[in-house]
Order: C-alpha cells, then sequence, then structure tokens
C-alpha cells in the first residue's frame, strides 16, 4: 500500500522545518512506511497460515504483529503532526522535537482539541473527527482489537472470525472499552483496517504539507 503524499510532505518538510526537525520528519516518515509494510506482511502470512489450516495460536502471533504494526504507524503519524504544528500552537502543550514514549497519537490530538485554535485547524479536526468524534468503523476496529492484545492473545469465534465485545471472557469485558464493532472474517477486517490506515496517512500527509506550506 502506497501513501500518495508522502514524498509532497517531505518537500514541504523541507521547504518549511529547520534541518534538524527536517530529518527527524524524514525518518518518521519512513517509519510510518515500514510499520504500514510489515503490517500487509503480517496479513499476507496470516491469509497463508488460514489457508493451510495452522493453529488459532500461529494466527493470533500474526494477529497480533499486525495490530501493533498498524498502531506504531498511527503514533508516528501523530508524532509528525506534533512536529509540524508545535510553532503554529505554541500554548498547546505540544512536546515538539523534544518527544519521549508518551507522545502518542492520543496525547497529540487531545492537545490539539484542548486548544481553540488547533481544534479548529483542518489537522486537528482531521484527528479528532476520524478517530473520535465520528470515528471510522475500521478505526473503531483496530482500536478496540489492539486494546484487546494489549492484555491477550485476540479471541478468534469458530476460528476464523474478529470478535465483537460480546465474544470477549466476562474477565476481559471490564478492561476494555466498549466498541461498536461487528464481528468479521479475519482477511475482511485486515483488509478494512489496512485500506483505512493509508487512506488516513495520506490525508495527514496533506494537510501537513498545506500547513508548512502555509506558515
Amino acid at each position: 500500500m502506497a501513501v500518495r503524499h508522502d514524498s509532497k510532505f517531505l518537500r514541504a518538510a523541507r521547504a518549511g522545518l529547520p534541518p534538524a526537525e527536517q530529518a527527524l520528519a524524514g525518518e518518521l516518515t519512513r517509519f510510518v512506511a515500514l510499520r504500514v509494510e510489515a503490517a500487509r506482511e503480517a496479513q499476507s502470512r496470516l491469509r497463508g497460515h488460514a489457508a493451510a489450516g495452522a493453529s488459532q495460536t500461529a494466527i493470533q502471533k500474526e494477529l497480533h504483529i499486525f495490530l501493533r504494526e498498524c498502531w506504531d504507524a498511527l503514533d508516528a503519524l501523530g508524532r509528525l503532526v506534533n512536529l509540524c504544528t508545535h510553532r503554529l500552537f505554541p500554548d498547546a502543550k505540544l512536546p515538539g522535537p523534544r518527544m519521549t514514549r508518551q507522545c502518542t497519537f492520543y496525547t497529540v490530538r487531545r492537545a490539539l482539541h484542548a486548544h481553540p485554535n488547533a481544534a479548529a485547524h483542518p489537522l486537528g479536526r482531521l484527528l479528532w473527527d476520524e478517530t473520535r468524534g465520528n470515528p471510522s468503523p475500521a478505526y473503531r476496529r483496530l482500536s478496540f482489537l489492539y486494546n484487546v492484545a494489549v492484555f491477550v492473545p485476540v479471541p478468534l469465534p469458530e476460528g476464523r472470525r474478529l470478535p465483537e465485545i460480546a465474544d470477549l471472557p466476562e474477565e476481559l469485558r471490564a478492561l476494555i472499552k466498549v466498541e461498536g464493532v461487528e464481528p468479521c472474517d479475519i482477511e475482511q477486517g485486515l483488509e478494512e483496517i489496512l485500506g483505512w490506515l493509508g487512506e488516513f496517512a495520506d490525508r495527514c500527509y496533506a494537510e501537513l504539507s498545506r500547513a508548512l506550506a502555509a506558515r
């Protein structure tokens, strides 16, 4: 899966960011691409396991890798937004280039939404609307499954479906935020997640390019 606007974004970063931040933006962009590629590879391996009648454990291992790679890509996109907007909104409590592991997609989204001007900016609106205000079904599925995978191997009803909240054991439901996801075939669900992630990354890069050009 190729992201259409990442090269355009890198040109905008070279024109609009200080040298050290240009370099960091380049590495973060490369990280996003590698994580998405790794998720696609995990999806391919998982498809092969399913076709070969592999064990549920083998499928769960690849599913965990897939979810982690997708989430790491999302966090990297958040860090890119932070890097490109911290000067635009200096009082929005963004860490800027001095990032730690606590700079995630969620923390950047929250900081932008809490600042009136940043919340109204196209980037602030994109992050909030797509993943919180009116979240995409594919994002809801990714969020739900990743939060399950933090605790346990993702249960696979009948060995071939991605679960909904009702499929989780009672002791696990109390740990997971309820998301409105429907059970679906594994291959269908993963394809929808990767499709959404690529489209979302593309929109983020396009908005980042416009924000840098306007500075």
